[in-house]
């Protein structure tokens, strides 16, 4: 293919019929070139596409990191080292570490609360939907009991980004529970009383196991010794159901 450069020396030297040529052999050559370079260009954003975004791979590298060591021990440098990028590019897609621990948490936290939010729109019974919720909420800590045990742990160390974050939970999926509670008490399915107290009651019975258990988990480097019968009986899923039909056998009407 000639140049459009060597196609515009010419133009000084030929003919009119040879002019005519040259400018549409001119016009085939740009739109040669332009074809060339928009493919170049959708190749390129179709690499960039596909491979992760640096905001996505921050968030990942930060969640598997707190699982492992807790948030209390996560410093930008390190993460910025763990997912290859520089401290500016951090700085530039969360500012702070306040803001990349709190947008951390809520990426952690959102589809238990978006999937507790879908059982309470399923129209189920008042005390099927509050086995459902309990049942729910008792899966997902099961399936994050050691992201679970270093946040309690941070909590209980001082870190304010978690304590922060655990406020913002109860008008959440707790909020559900409570709402579900009150639901069961008004179709007669479980017992008149402060739906507070039957809150704490089944948080008592069925949650607070797992919590002692994760508390005692994350102070493994202490060495404080832990049955296996009772890590058997507390974070499986059977436990947990267990523990909630006993709650809710306990709490029905007579």
């Amino acid at each position: 293919m000639i140049s459009p450069r060597a196609h515009c020396g010419k133009l000084f030297l030929a003919s009119p019929l040879e002019k005519r040529a040259i400018e549409v052999n001119l016009y085939k050559s740009i739109n040669t070139i332009d074809t060339k370079f928009i493919q170049l260009y959708k190749n390129g954003m179709k690499a960039k596409t596909e491979s992760e975004p640096t905001r996505e791979r921050l968030l990942r590298r930060g969640l598997e990191l707190a699982r492992r060591r807790g948030l209390r021990a996560l410093t930008v440098r390190e993460l910025a080292r763990e997912a290859h990028i520089n401290l500016g590019t951090f700085v530039y897609h969360f500012g702070t570490r306040e803001k990349f621990v709190e947008q951390l948490l809520e990426r952690w936290y959102a589809p238990l609360f978006e999937s507790l939010q879908t059982q309470t729109t399923r129209g189920m019974p008042a005390l099927e939907n509050l086995r459902a919720l309990m049942e729910g909420a008792a899966a997902f800590v099961e399936k994050n009991a050691a992201m679970v045990a270093q946040l309690l742990s941070d909590a209980l160390a001082g870190e304010k980004s978690v304590g922060k974050f655990l406020a913002t939970m109860y008008p959440r999926h707790p909020k559900l529970i409570f709402e579900a509670i009150r639901r069961a008490q008004k179709s007669g399915d479980i017992r008149k009383g402060d739906p507070a107290q039957i809150f704490i009651f089944i948080v008592g019975a069925v949650g607070m196991p797992a919590v002692a258990f994760c508390i005692l988990g994350a102070q493994a480097e202490k060495h404080i010794p832990v049955s296996p019968l009772f890590i058997k009986n507390t974070l499986s899923q059977k436990g947990f159901s267990q523990r909630i039909e006993w709650a809710l056998e306990g709490l029905k009407t007579k």
